[in-house]
């Protein structure tokens, strides 16, 4: 049998629902890309650590990447940067 990457811990590889949407799942390698006024913006979902039980979140846009802990620290950064480019 395969490991499973989030071992006892796969309550951190979820989204949380809410009334709107229902939780989804966080895979390692998942990414979404976005383009915005010809500037691409991307998040893929990696693990950091072999001893990690969260998932991380890699951001980029243009040639700067980040990595986060959160969804919501990616999207606050991302749209940061985005304000700075324009």
């Amino acid at each position: 049998m395969l490991e499973v990457h989030y071992g006892p811990f796969a309550t951190n590889w979820w989204s949380t629902p809410t009334q709107k949407k229902p939780a989804i799942p966080y895979r390692i390698g998942m990414k979404v890309e976005v383009e915005l006024n010809n500037v691409v913006f991307s998040v893929c979902v990696i693990r950091q650590l072999q001893a990690d039980s969260k998932p991380r979140f890699c951001c980029e846009v243009g040639e700067e990447s980040i990595t986060c802990e959160t969804a919501s620290d990616k999207m606050f950064l991302v749209h940061k940067y985005y304000i700075l480019i324009i």
